[in-house]
């Protein structure tokens, strides 16, 4: 892959963005959060669904570099 993917094994990133609830279940929400690359949160994809996510975030991509 051409991006960096991270990896929060203590969910300290999802805990601030509020994808993992405390005291919730032992997992966290299924999000995709979109970061440009001065650092900017660009787009929040609130409810993901695996089997056509790839697709979603290729028409993103695709509109956003127009």
């Amino acid at each position: 892959m051409k991006f960096p993917l991270l990896c929060d094994t203590k969910h300290e990133v999802a805990l601030a963005y509020g994808a993992w609830a405390e005291g919730g279940p032992p997992y966290p929400s299924r999000k995709s959060f979109v970061i440009g690359t001065d650092g900017k949160l660009e787009y929040v994809f609130n409810k993901v669904n695996p089997t056509n996510h790839a697709a979603d975030l290729l028409d993103l991509f695709t509109k956003t570099k127009k």
